[in-house]
């Protein structure tokens, strides 16, 4: 770390650059040892980890691949061959989906841009060592065998892995990741089915009964079991004996041990003392040594004298004692450095001491009273037996979790060296992106890969990360054991680089992240890496300059105000509304063109920003109503990005409680929520008239439209019985309507859930209730429908797919309501809207805004909740054995409540990765902007510095940057914003003068109307408008082959055999029959196996030709068929197509595509369609030359190679629209070559634009 006063701005510029120029110098040319890149907030990671790619496909790997050539190649140009080789040989692993997909694109893009000859990041001198043209011939072969790039995610990688080595791996050969937790549900419920009936039964499970007597039921036991099978924990984590007298002997020599400084330097320090004023003092000593003494005797007898549960039992009553209990009091006080006068003045040359030994003795002594030797080793029974039944059952399945996968494929590497060597020898680099976030088992898979084994072997290992991003602990992301992996690189040779130009944000946000941050990091420790300073690239705000009232930092002090001066003592929750207020009316400014008075009297009209350009970024979602509100009431539109607030949704609540009602007839709760919902409409005054009219039992026996009468009557009967004087019960009286049709509409679902398809009964669902219809209507109605609409589809999904039925789909949305598993919002089609994102930091990671507020910063972390089940290993550097079978080893663990002696260590370690998480997400979010940096939050009256270690909230770590402006913005409350010396802008959020509420911004509101502009507008739209009536004229789709099938099926003939013409004639065919004859033989090819013996497949498949004729034929028009098409399959033996077929490498068949002839320019073929739909019969490679050829299979009737070639005219446009559909798709340098296979006449005619 360069300290920012020890060096002149612009040297620390020049030294950042030349830093970054070697690290960005490294990434495209060391590829002889491992390479470790720091990148830090926007650096550009992605162009790095792409351009390295580029580079390695480029130089060496494709000079590796040429001199890997086969002797026996027959290829004239094995260009195709070297390409594919080279770029099939790298590994990128990537953090999601996502990502993967976008360094895909621009690999893509790079390659295009060499043989483009456009200038590519990072690739210029290599291109001028190549030279251009050798360097556009390698960038062409290379993009046309992109399908060959493995760029994957780690569980992705680990899936392709296993699915090769299943048995090995000691999985199913068809294992399937349980990706929503559905199986494992069905597993748990089946088991505990089971397990409890006789459990329950006579003579009964002991342990189980001793449990539920201690108020611990199955369903809370359930929720442990899902916990740990979830995260992958083995059944034999648990221990068997969680209190042995080893270690409970260990325990007792360690609480002596902390105890020890307390007694020997503290008490006689306080002996010296006034005795009469360190009563307390003493007496909390003389506790400590009594728990010595009592305690200590257990380390003298054996095994045989002291069992483990009483040795434990001992341990634990003491520390439960009330003269331990006021001891520990009173230590934690010490600790916090709260000491008497007296206390101070007599300890004050052992402070340090005390205060150390204090915390240490107060954490022990109240983690070690929480043990219960009674009730864990009855815990650690059962939960071991189900989680091993569990685990048992999901292989059986072939149901993984996604730690499951990554933990097998752990073991299957360090169990079975040869798969490691095997994946090794087939890899030529190995980039891993976002290292920072990884974890032991992750370590583990990556050192097998890239630093075992022979060096020969290694593929070339390419790291990047940030330490300072990693926000994933509760993902199992592992700083130590990310630091511990770096070490063991660059002691093994290789080389650690930074990157430090940012080309994101400004220069003054980048500084300001620096004061803020710098010295929260490098205190020590893996926790706390050191901090690296970024220079800007270039400056935003030359192209978004601000008005003279904002800056490109701002800090927003949340206090209320009171009698015209500022109250220091405002609530949390009210700053939070004074925060979300202030926002809403920022944004407005922001969305609206205005023209701006300068100090100096100048004027300058500023653009509006776009909501997309605008976040608002929050620590969690707790608080995420108070600052909706606003936004709601000042019509800014919004949208709250991915987290567990989807299933709490109102309108996805109502759809499941109508879900509900229709599978579980006895589900009066759910019946509740669908008449009160705005589906129905039912006022709560009726619902007691109703529940009297034994309405609930009524709809529990209704299941089909013939009882409805009946419900009917009663509902007559109800609303008799609702008071008229009921305030508001006449402007409702329509309900009565809705409720009768919503009746009717539960009772035709019932039915139809027992008699119709999956995907009739969900429309019937959306069509009947109209829920869609009236979600629109309200506020952000674009984003519940989106919502509905996924909700809906992901239900027709799940009744079809899901072997349990109704009930198990009905489960399953039952426990998603309840655990608020995350799940996306839907997104309103319409990609033009745009809206302010809303979301939490761990969202934002990755992302650029305009302008971001960072919300909230004085909210505290609440103390993690003890879950019912936590075992977790202890963790150790650099990774983890993950073959060894070895009972509990490691584990430490806490179940409800009750932990192991060890587990006080895993508490102190999530301690410090929060501690160091809580400096790290401040850390992003402050990066994330790229204009204009707001941070809000309520600010202490006298702000001083705390530590990382000892903050609770992201105040706490920025606060030390207030001091003077908050103090000056308190001696002139009324000033708009005062500036500090950095060019940072202070600020309240609100002002005295600053009243009132939307109303105020009328005159300025989003919705103000530039009449000018509006003229404008609709000139262009008008223009528009005519485009679109003539695109709208045109056929919306057509088939690539329509044109030529017309044609050509009204000229075929079939060989029908008839009585004066035993050996067939040439008789016409109806057009229909002959296609049927290429559907069926089609539908055969499709299912022809290249592998075995080729006759054989014939005769197989030729047998197979009357399974695949439609039932809709009849008998002699099949029997036609079934026999021409035989006669054609059989015909292809002994062929020159036959032998063609055997010897291609197939990608794909019956491959669907869409293409769009008119995107760019005018259509390359004859149709006024706007898209062109078809399915490739055959997508392969060339054996020869290694590039891909389209395929398509004729059954036409031609007889020479002169009327083939002929013939294949008709097929000109298709063959266009297959071959620029494939080469748009794959995005080829070149359209690939289409062949015609003739197969009666074995005659192959390959196509280009012309025959």
């Amino acid at each position: 770390m360069v300290e920012k006063d020890s060096v002149h701005p612009n040297d620390r510029w020049e030294h950042s650059r030349r830093q970054d120029e070697v690290a960005r110098q490294a990434a495209v040319t060391v590829f002889d040892r491992p390479v470790v890149l720091i990148a830090g907030a926007g650096t550009g990671k992605t162009a790095a980890l792409t351009s390295r790619v580029a580079a390695w496909c480029l130089g060496e790997g494709w000079d590796r691949s040429v001199a890997a050539l086969p002797r026996n190649l027959t290829k004239e140009d094995p260009t195709l061959w070297v390409a594919a080789r080279t770029i099939e040989r790298v590994v990128a692993i990537t953090f999601t989906e996502h990502a993967a997909a976008e360094m895909e694109t621009r690999i893509a893009q790079a390659f295009v841009k060499v043989y483009s000859g456009v200038p590519a990041l990072g690739l210029d001198s290599l291109v001028r060592r190549l030279g251009t043209v050798e360097a556009q011939r390698r960038a062409m072969a290379l993009s046309s065998t992109l399908d060959r790039l493995r760029v994957t995610t780690i569980h992705a990688f680990c899936m392709r892995i296993l699915s090769t080595w299943p048995l090995l791996a000691n999985l199913h050969p068809h294992f399937a990741v349980d990706a929503d937790e559905s199986v494992l549900d069905a597993v748990i419920d089946e088991w505990m089915t089971e397990d409890c009936v006789t459990a329950f039964g006579d003579p009964g499970d002991a342990a189980l009964l001793q449990l539920m007597g201690w108020g611990i039921d199955t369903e809370s036991l359930r929720r442990a079991v899902k916990r740990l099978a979830g995260q992958g924990v083995p059944a034999n984590a648990l221990p068997v004996d969680p209190y042995p007298t080893l270690l409970i002997q260990t325990t007792v020599a360690h609480v002596v041990d902390q105890i020890h400084p307390l007694l020997t330097i503290v008490g006689p320090a306080l002996n010296k003392g006034k005795t009469a004023k360190l009563k307390g003092a003493l007496a909390t000593i003389e506790t400590l040594a009594w728990v010595v003494g009592r305690i200590s005797p257990g380390l003298e007898v054996t095994t045989a004298d002291s069992p483990a549960k009483t040795l434990a039992k001992t341990l634990v009553e003491t520390c439960r004692s009330k003269e331990v209990e006021a001891a520990v009091k009173r230590l934690v006080e010490w600790s916090k450095d709260k000491f008497s006068q007296t206390e101070n003045e007599t300890l004050l040359s052992v402070l340090d001491v005390t205060r150390n030994a204090a915390e240490k003795t107060a954490k022990l002594l109240t983690h070690l009273a929480r043990m219960d030797p009674e009730r864990l080793p009855v815990l650690t029974h059962v939960l071991r037996r189900w989680l091993g039944e569990v685990h048992r059952r999901m292989r059986a399945k072939g149901a993984q979790s996604f730690q499951a996968l990554l933990h097998d494929t752990a073991a299957l590497l360090d169990t079975h060296p040869e798969v490691a060597q095997s994946l090794r020898l087939h890899m030529d680099q190995l980039l891993v992106d976002e290292f920072q976030d990884t974890d032991p088992l992750q370590c583990t898979m990556v050192r097998q890969l890239g630093l075992s084994g022979p060096p020969e072997e290694r593929p070339g290992l390419f790291l990047v990360g940030d330490p300072k991003q990693s926000i994933y602990g509760w993902r199992s992301a592992d700083l130590r054991a990310y630091s511990s992996f770096v070490d063991e690189v660059c002691e093994q040779g290789g080389q650690r680089y930074e990157l430090s130009v940012n080309f994101r944000s400004t220069q003054l946000i980048l500084d300001e992240v620096e004061r803020i941050i710098a010295p929260h990091m490098g205190s020590g420790g893996p926790e706390h890496p050191p901090f690296q300073p970024l220079v800007a690239h270039a400056d935003p705000t030359v192209d978004s300059p601000l008005p003279h009232d904002q800056r490109p930092v701002e800090h927003w002090i949340a206090w209320d105000w009171k009698e015209g001066e500022p109250v220091t003592e405002t609530k949390s929750e009210a700053a939070r509304k004074l925060e979300a207020v202030a926002i809403a009316r920022d944004i407005v400014k922001l969305t609206r063109r205005a023209t701006v008075a300068s100090d100096s009297g100048d004027t300058q009209t500023y653009s509006p920003v776009p909501f997309g350009k605008i976040a608002i970024l929050l620590r969690s979602t707790t608080a995420l109503e108070t600052y909706l509100h606003p936004l709601r009431e000042y019509n800014i539109p919004f949208v709250v990005e991915r987290d567990r607030n989807y299933f709490r949704r109102r309108e996805i609540k109502d759809a499941i409680s109508l879900f509900r009602v229709v599978v579980d007839p006895n589900d009066h709760t759910a019946l509740v929520a669908v008449l009160r919902s705005p589906m129905v409409g039912v006022p709560d005054a009726a619902l007691a008239p109703l529940w009297q009219s034994k309405l609930p039992g009524l709809m529990s026996r209704l299941f089909s439209p013939a009882g409805v009468q009946r419900v009917w009557e009663a509902v007559d009967g109800a609303m008799a019985k609702i008071p008229n004087d009921v305030p508001g019960i006449d402007r409702v009286g329509g309900f009565v309507f809705t409720l009768k049709a919503a009746i009717s509409h539960i009772a035709t679902l019932r039915q139809s859930l027992k008699t119709d398809a999956s995907d009739l009964f969900v429309s019937k669902m959306r069509l009947l209730f109209a829920q869609e219809i009236t979600e629109a209507a309200r506020y952000l109605g674009a984003h519940r429908l989106a919502n509905l609409d996924r909700f809906f589809r992901r239900l027709e999904e799940t009744l079809r797919t899901t072997a349990g039925g109704p009930w198990e789909v009905l489960n399953h949305l039952r426990r998603s309501v309840s655990e608020e598993r995350e799940e996306g919002e839907g997104v309103p089609g319409d990609s033009a809207l745009e809206a302010v994102r809303i979301m939490t930091i761990h969202k934002a990671k990755g992302l650029t805004f305009d302008h971001v507020y960072v919300v909230g910063l004085h909210g505290k972390s609440r103390p993690t909740s003890d879950p019912e089940a936590d075992v977790v290993k202890e963790r150790q550097p650099g990774g983890e054995s993950v073959g060894s079978d070895q009972v509990s080893a490691g584990w430490e663990c806490s179940l409800f409540g009750i932990p192991t002696p060890g587990y006080d260590r895993i508490e102190h370690q999530k301690a410090q990765t929060e501690a160091g998480e809580r400096v790290r997400t401040l850390y992003v979010a402050l990066t994330r902007p790229r204009v204009r940096l707001v941070m809000l939050g309520l600010w202490p009256e006298d702000p001083v510095f705390v530590s990382a270690d000892n903050a609770v909230s992201h105040m706490d770590l920025l606060a030390h940057r207030g001091r003077t402006m908050i103090q000056s913005l308190q001696k002139n409350p009324k000033t708009p914003f005062l500036e500090d010396e950095y060019g940072v802008l202070w600020r309240f959020c609100t002002r005295p003068d600053e009243v009132g509420g939307p109303a105020e911004f009328d005159g300025h509101s989003i919705l103000q109307i530039d009449v000018e502009r509006a003229i404008s507008d609709a000139g262009v739209l008008e223009g528009h408008k005519l485009c679109a009536e003539k695109e709208a004229a045109k056929k919306l789709t057509t088939t690539a082959s329509a044109p030529a099938v017309d044609s050509v099926a009204e000229q075929q003939w079939i060989p029908v055999a008839v009585d004066d013409d035993p050996e067939g004639a040439h008789q016409p065919m109806i057009p229909h029959h002959a296609r049927m004859v290429g559907t069926v033989v089609h539908t055969a090819l499709e299912h022809f196996e290249p592998g075995g013996d080729p006759h054989e497949e014939i005769d197989r498949l030729a047998a197979a030709i009357p399974t695949w004729i439609p039932p809709i034929t009849s008998s002699i028009d099949a029997g036609l068929v079934v026999s021409r098409a035989q006669e054609i399959l059989l015909g292809l033996k002994n062929t020159t197509i036959l032998q063609r077929l055997t010897t291609l490498t197939i990608v794909a068949r019956e491959l669907p595509f869409v293409w769009v002839p008119q995107l760019n320019g005018a259509s390359p073929i004859k149709t006024q369609a706007k898209t062109v739909v078809g399915a490739i019969d055959l997508l392969c490679r060339d054996p020869i030359t290694g590039e891909f050829v389209v395929v398509d299979y004729k059954t036409d009737v031609v007889h020479t190679p002169d009327e083939a070639k002929t013939h294949a005219q008709q097929y000109l446009d298709q063959a266009t629209a297959y071959r620029e559909a494939v080469r748009t798709a794959l995005s080829l340098p070149a359209a690939p070559r289409f062949e015609l296979w003739f197969l009666q006449a074995d005659l192959i005619v390959v196509l280009d634009s012309e025959v």
